[in-house]
């Protein structure tokens, strides 16, 4: 669940741009990038925006996209067209 939508805003496509980059993270990680014994103390978890860093194993570039992709602020947040023309997303497509 995306800050906005905890705090009773609308859902748009910048949560799913949220949700996308807590996948992401989820998939390289093995873990979600917010975990809590319970929903208030995840909320607030989530609101704060802070989440470890991926595994070395995991490029700067992965963890940059995943960092743009989970600002708490939607209007900072990356926008769905903004991501598809990212560097790391360009690189990959050539392979």
């Amino acid at each position: 669940m995306s800050p906005e939508v905890i705090e009773g805003k609308s859902y748009d496509m910048k949560s799913d741009i949220w949700s996308a980059g807590c996948l992401i993270y989820e998939l390289a990680n093995l873990k979600p990038p917010f975990e809590a014994e319970n929903q208030f103390n995840l909320s607030i978890k989530i609101k704060d925006g802070n989440f470890d860093r991926l595994p070395n194993r995991y490029s700067e570039e992965l963890m940059e996209i995943i960092k743009q992709m989970l600002i708490t602020d939607p209007l900072k947040r990356l926008t769905a067209s903004e991501l598809l023309q990212s560097k790391i997303l360009q690189l990959r497509g050539q392979d």
